[in-house]
């Protein structure tokens, strides 16, 4: 697990776009702390996801929690993620 977002009191990261890529199949997961808020699939090697811009977001976390993600095979992933912080 890689935290992409690190947490801030009373604060609320959401997720507004992402484009995410692996040489893996895996399921790749966002977390609020511990707790899934999201799960991507990438198919197969080389075929990504794209998440277009959604002004409601996502995916957000937890008041105070980071955004975390993670991959449930090893491999390499590349990508890019939007996203806004606003107070909890």
């Amino acid at each position: 697990a890689v935290i992409v977002v690190t947490s801030a009191a009373s604060k609320v990261h959401i997720i507004t776009s992402l484009w995410l890529n692996g040489n893996t199949a895996a399921a790749f997961k966002f977390q609020s702390a511990t707790t899934d808020v999201g799960t991507l699939f990438i198919a197969t090697s080389g075929v990504g996801m794209v998440l277009g811009h959604n002004d409601h977001g996502w995916n957000r976390t937890t008041a105070g929690q980071s955004l975390v993600a993670s991959a449930a095979a090893s491999g390499s992933y590349s990508g890019w993620i939007s996203y806004i912080t606003i107070s909890g």
